[in-house]
């Protein structure tokens, strides 16, 4: 049995779904939201929730909503599920990982 390897100076792997009450920071680095690719709101506030973003999606529902986390050595993007009567919202499901900047 090899002995588990851990990289403990890498960051946490980003979740699958990220949850309306995520934070839209990073500490070192930048989130950008766009819908339609065009930038809505970027930055790095502690105070500011997805939700915030949520509600305002909920009006444009056939707009491409995505937020993007860079941070040093990673980096990962969200796109939000699209809604309709018959299901259920997933919400903001993780598309790409990266590298960040660094």
């Amino acid at each position: 049995m090899e002995p588990e390897t851990r990289c403990y100076l890498c960051p946490p792997a980003p979740p699958d779904i990220l949850p309306l009450d995520a934070v839209l920071a990073v500490g070192f680095g930048w989130v950008v939201v766009t819908r339609d690719e065009e930038v809505v709101w970027s930055g790095d506030d502690e105070g500011m929730l997805l939700e915030a973003f949520e509600s305002i999606a909920a009006t444009t529902p056939l707009a491409v909503w995505r937020v993007r986390f860079i941070g040093p050595l990673s980096g990962s993007t969200y796109e939000r599920v699209k809604c309709d009567a018959s299901a259920s919202c997933v919400g903001w499901k993780l598309i790409k990982k990266d590298q960040g900047f660094a």
